[in-house]
Formats: structure tokens, C-alpha cells, sequence
């Protein structure tokens, strides 16, 4: 990781931050937030569903899916 591209990633990690306090404070939900990217908004929904299959034993883990994700991850 490049310098710049660290910076950059601090400072995404420093808007999620106060998103997710000024949410607190305002009782609003940090995926509302207008400082958060559309793509790292949390999705409570989703969550619920995969805490549901998870509870349920209906969620399967696919290792070689899993194991495709972190080829192409390391290869970005």
C-alpha cells in the first residue's frame, strides 16, 4: 500500500467514525449518514438474514468461493 493510499484509507476509516457518532447522537442510522459511502452503508436487514440462517443452520459456507475471494483480494 502505497503512502496515498494509506492516507486515504485512514480517512475513510475517520468518516465511518464520525458517521457512526454523529448517528449516535442524533439517534439517526449510520447508513443514513451523508458522509458514508453508498457501498459501505450497513444493511440491517442483510445482517438479520444471516444471523437467522446462521441460527437456524440453514447458511452453508462455500470454502471455494471463500478461497476465490482471497486470491482476487491479493491480487488487487
Amino acid at each position: 500500500m502505497t503512502p496515498t493510499e494509506s492516507n486515504t484509507a485512514i480517512a475513510h476509516n475517520v468518516t465511518d467514525i464520525a458517521a457512526a457518532r454523529e448517528a449516535r447522537n442524533t439517534g439517526t442510522d449510520a447508513g443514513d449518514a451523508v458522509n458514508v459511502p453508498k457501498n459501505r452503508r450497513f444493511d440491517k436487514e442483510k445482517v438479520a438474514r444471516l444471523k437467522a440462517a446462521i441460527a437456524d443452520g440453514s447458511y452453508k459456507i462455500d470454502p471455494s468461493s471463500i478461497a476465490n475471494k482471497f486470491i482476487e483480494h491479493e491480487r488487487n
